[in-house]
């Protein structure tokens, strides 16, 4: 059971930072006004939230966790 409340916990926090990471990427694109190291960092941030996501995802997929619950 622990380790299902882990795992859950786990969770919350990835998706809690990931959709922070994007909004800080989407309002430093939209500061930046499309142009200079600001509007790339964002657009960074933006594609390493999606790249962490889908991480997390196969993670969370894996016969192992799938186990433990």
């Amino acid at each position: 059971m622990k380790a299902v409340q882990r795992a859950g916990r786990t969770f919350v926090l990835a998706f809690v930072g990931l959709g922070l990471l994007m909004l800080v990427g989407f309002t430093l694109v939209l500061a930046a006004s499309s142009k200079g190291v600001l509007a790339c960092a964002g657009g960074a941030m933006m594609v390493l939230a999606m790249i962490l996501a889908a991480a997390i995802d196969i993670r969370l997929r894996s016969p192992h966790v799938r186990k433990v619950q």
